[in-house]
């Protein structure tokens, strides 16, 4: 028995009184039990570092745990990784394509359309995968129009909602675009008669990213583009797209 492995057996024992919210109850192949804080675990060493209620903080081979709780302390490690900035990058491009063609004859006279929409990035640097990512996104967007018999200019916002699930194996980066918003500007010329400027805007998007772990419970991250972003997510945004002529 090496030196690790008796750090690790001197903290077990049968604890009949409460532990801290962060302390759980472990139990080696062995039957004994112990209350012991999950520091990190190192997956290509197999190795888990604890701190043991009283005793420290330790690292010991993950091999040392009953079956259970081995795969409690991989699901463990793949939450962690799942909500690490460093270890689940995600990255935002904003795409604009000018001088779109669009069906609207009657109304695009002066007027220079667009589409707009992201590119996503997400990059797994850890060394466990990702099954069945849940990706949804809000896209907050704006338009301006013209008052009906009125020179003034209204400000219409409307939000594009999409869900989609991907898979993300350990060490691997994969891309998606979100759907495109049809926008147009307008700059007033000499015969506008005191009209303003029209112009529409993608304010900026607004991504969840969410994961069922191996225990069954569900973890998930937030992320806004840009971070500035003042916009809210609330569980009434749904789509409320606008019309673009």
């Amino acid at each position: 028995m090496n030196l690790k492995t008796i750090a690790l057996l001197s903290c077990l024992g049968i604890h009949t009184f409460a532990t801290a919210a962060e302390y759980r109850k472990f139990t080696d192949a062995k039957g004994r039990t112990l209350s012991a804080e999950l520091i990190r675990y190192n997956d290509l060493q197999k190795k888990v570092t604890i701190k043991c209620k009283g005793k420290g903080i330790k690292t010991v081979p993950v091999s040392i745990f009953s079956e259970t709780d081995q795969k409690y302390i991989a699901s463990w490690n793949q939450n962690q990784d799942f909500l690490s900035e460093k270890k689940l990058l995600v990255e935002f491009k904003r795409r604009k394509r000018k001088n779109v063609e669009v069906s609207y004859s009657t109304t695009s006279g002066g007027r220079t359309w667009y589409e707009c929409n992201f590119n996503i990035e997400l990059t797994n640097k850890s060394t466990t995968g990702f099954d069945k990512i849940e990706l949804e996104y809000v896209v907050f967007y704006s338009q301006d129009h013209y008052i009906q018999n009125n020179a003034d200019r209204e400000e219409r916002h409307g939000t594009l909602y999409k869900q989609e699930v991907i898979n993300l194996p350990k060490k691997s980066t994969k891309e998606f675009e979100t759907e495109k918003i049809l926008l147009f500007q307008r700059k007033v010329g000499s015969t506008s008669y005191g009209k303003p400027d029209l112009r529409g805007e993608v304010h900026g998007i607004i991504l969840n990213i969410s994961m069922k772990s191996e225990t069954g419970e569900t973890i998930s991250r937030q992320i806004k583009y840009p971070d500035n972003l003042n916009h809210v997510w609330t569980s009434s945004t749904k789509n409320v797209q606008i019309a673009p002529y």
